[in-house]
């Protein structure tokens, strides 16, 4: 096998182990890859092959009706399947030394491609070092040898200028695909709850984000991490009724207050490092304020960014006071459907018939969970389609936490008290950083749904029932997924967690940077006058150009001179004008041996030139990379031999 047959196959190999580690290959993509690997052993003829693209291809076709069927959204990652799968067949015609250049350049649009739904560290690691084994492959296919290398440097050269302008000066459009894939981490939670989704999302174990705080960590019972404020019910359904931002008032006391605390004395309450989700809510404790003036704090107590989160952030949450748990509840927090769960709510209103205040109704639905055998499991099965929570309450009584949380919030609106439903995580796995400080890891997998409830003097107070029911799960963060889990899983995941840990830290290093680089190039413009400042770019930009090509264009001139050539032709005028001239027929080595004779001083120096200059032009490559060498030797002996003909002016008579 060729060394470039290798190179090849290495760069689709690295491509094939990023594709599966990213998920993006469909499950009978993944049987086709190692398949063809397996094809790879003996000759195949171009029968053979046109027969494993069709069969490949019918099973690629099925496979993507039954995603599609799904999502259709996914419709450009099925394309870009079909390119990987035949990307992997065309690597069994470079083992046949058919089509290599061909089988490469798939390769490089399926790097692309990879790159498109992959972008972590990780993954451009692996997409770099593919291209550069991919173009080293082609090099040697070419039989390159390092001749012009100085041409290639040249050519980049000559285009960083230009490169730089593009980046700083021409709009960053957004992308025109909504790729479905994991570039976005899933944190499975959005603005809508019903009985069993939470249940569900706890199987996946999916890395939401880390916790880090510089004082001690906080007790079990206060790590709830807070996403979204669910304050309307309606078919079954808790869902956002609105999303009620900050008004502009307390907007700018909120960034007043940022102002005046000293960042660098304040010892943060909790630092996030979250990963990229595609969600405008990021999760926090409900304690503080962001130190980002990007953040915001909604009258609900939801933290949100501007724009949806699609790379790893890292933001703080500074200690100081807020006031969003004082805000008066509204009337979405105590309507109900007086249609759905009568049971529920005949219940609710008896409580609030037998008490004269919300503490009292509380300590009744405590009683009432507590001494019922309800059960806390992750696997609670389907309720009745119809008044769902009136079947968990009278007949299962066998729940998740989105099942103790609904039903309660809806007990305490039958029972006239404001409530809602809050879902985030609860918890955390404890570890350890490089520095051997701990910090909380948060996973799909500690994904929680809570309560609140509005009481007078108090304003918005957390209730959990899964506290009632499952004190374990709160106190000690334990779950049935993990507990599951062997010892080796376990090990192998918590190592995994580590290196991962450390190589974002460096990652996140490398976005700051440049966050900072683009924040400090934004106010470098001409003019304030707009219109003034993109005439003066566009001209900026065409002398730009100008240049890059008139250095294009020179560098093709001047390699297209023989400047050895030129050179010898001075030379020889040169003496010419010491009365040496060379005859019709000589040759320069003759000329130069009849010369030695006149000018015994320089008989060296003139026998030398002949030989330099004759080596030069019929032993070696004129294009090799030492022709610097000779143009060097044969400028400083010819200076010599001209100095000695200048201080012997004698010698030229």
């Amino acid at each position: 096998m060729k060394s470039y047959q290798r190179i090849i196959f290495l760069s689709h190999i690295l491509l094939s182990l990023q594709l599966l580690i990213s998920r993006n290959l469909f499950s009978i993509v993944i049987i086709f890859f190692l398949a063809n690997y397996f094809f790879l052993k003996g000759e195949r003829t171009q029968k053979n092959l046109n027969k494993i693209t069709l069969i490949e291809t019918f099973g690629w076709i099925l496979n993507t009706y039954l995603v599609l069927l799904n999502d259709s959204s996914l419709w450009f990652l099925s394309l870009c399947n079909l390119l990987w799968l035949l990307t992997s067949i065309k690597i069994i015609e470079v083992k046949n030394l058919i089509n290599t250049k061909n089988a490469v350049i798939f390769i490089f649009i399926s790097t692309g491609l990879s790159s498109l739904f992959s972008q972590n560290i990780f993954s451009n690691i692996i997409h770099l070092i593919c291209c550069f084994l991919l173009i080293y492959s082609l090099l040697i296919h070419n039989n390159f040898r390092g001749k012009i290398i100085y041409k290639q440097l040249i050519i980049i050269i000559s285009f960083i200028p230009l490169t730089f302008l593009t980046y700083i000066y021409l709009p960053k459009v957004n992308p025109w695909l909504g790729l479905n894939s994991n570039l976005i981490s899933e944190t499975g939670l959005n603005n809508k709850l019903k009985p069993g989704d939470i249940s569900s999302l706890v199987q996946n174990e999916e890395l939401v984000g880390r916790i880090f705080f510089k004082e001690s960590l906080p007790k079990p019972k206060d790590r709830y991490w807070r996403v979204h404020v669910l304050d309307k019910f309606k078919n079954g359904t808790w869902e956002v009724k609105q999303f009620n931002q900050l008004n502009k008032k307390k907007k700018e006391k909120q960034n007043e207050n940022l102002n005046t605390l000293d960042l660098s004395k304040n010892r943060n309450h909790e630092k996030w490092i979250l990963e990229p989700n595609n969600i405008r809510k990021l999760p926090w404790s409900g304690e503080g304020i962001p130190n980002k003036e990007t953040l915001d704090i909604s009258s609900k107590g939801t933290l949100f960014i501007s724009e949806p989160l699609k790379q790893r952030m890292q933001y703080q949450i500074i200690k100081k006071s807020n006031d969003w748990r004082k805000n008066f509840p509204n009337l979405s927090d105590i309507k109900i459907e007086s249609k759905e769960n009568k049971l529920l709510n005949d219940l609710g209103q008896k409580w609030f018939n037998e008490s004269s205040n919300a503490e009292e109704i509380i300590s009744k639905a405590k009683l009432f969970f507590t001494e019922n055998s309800f059960k806390y499991t992750s696997t609670p099965g389907k309720m009745s389609k119809f008044n769902q929570y009136d079947d968990f309450l009278f007949n299962k009584k066998s729940g998740f936490c989105e099942h103790f949380a609904g039903s309660f919030s809806l007990l305490m609106r039958s029972a006239k008290i404001p409530s809602r439903v809050v879902v985030g995580y609860q918890g955390g796995q404890i570890l350890k950083n490089a520095q051997q400080k701990d910090y909380i890891l948060i996973d799909n997998s500690y994904a929680h749904a809570w309560s609140e409830v509005w009481l007078k003097n108090r304003g918005w107070v957390r209730i959990d029932p899964t506290e009632w029911i499952a004190p374990e799960r709160i106190q000690n963060s334990t779950l049935t997924i993990k507990n599951r889990k062997s010892q080796l899983n376990k090990f192998s995941r918590n190592l995994r967690l580590r290196i991962f840990n450390d190589i974002s830290n460096i990652e996140m290093k490398f976005n700051n940077f440049f966050n900072k680089f683009n924040t400090r190039l934004k106010p470098f413009i001409f003019s304030k006058n707009i219109f003034l400042n993109r005439l003066l770019t566009i001209l900026i930009f065409f002398i730009s150009i100008g240049i890059t090509l008139f250095i294009q264009l020179m560098n093709n001139k001047i390699e297209k001179k023989d400047t050895l050539k030129k050179m010898l032709n001075f030379y020889l005028y040169t003496l010419s004008r010491f009365n040496y001239k060379i005859q019709p027929g000589e040759t320069l080595i003759k000329f130069s041996n009849r010369i030695s004779l006149k000018l015994p001083g320089m008989s060296e120096k003139l026998i030398n030139i002949s030989n330099l200059y004759n080596t030069y032009r019929f032993n070696i490559d004129r294009n090799s990379h030492k022709k610097s060498y000779f143009f060097m030797n044969l400028l400083i002996m010819e200076i010599r031999v001209f100095i000695y003909l200048l201080m012997n002016p004698n010698k030229s008579k």
